[in-house]
């Protein structure tokens, strides 16, 4: 299996550790399960962010009448 190494510093390090033993889980895991986990949320992030702003882009005209009132 592919793997990926990453430097820490001393203190990004113990934090990582802190971490995973406060979730019960081996270092490797919670790693790999954070990093997917901050993927999946950017996505979803930039997903609702395209929404809103074609909600926006759809609705202009009526905003700026709400505007004007």
């Amino acid at each position: 299996m592919p793997a990926l190494n990453i430097e820490f510093t001393d203190e990004e390090l113990a934090l990582v550790r802190a971490h995973a033993k406060a979730q019960g889980q081996a270092m490797r895991t919670y790693v790999h399960d954070a990093f997917l986990e901050c993927i999946r949320d950017r996505d979803e992030n930039a997903l609702a962010a395209a929404a809103f702003d074609e909600v926006v882009d759809r609705s202009r005209h009526i905003l700026r009448r709400l505007a004007d009132m």
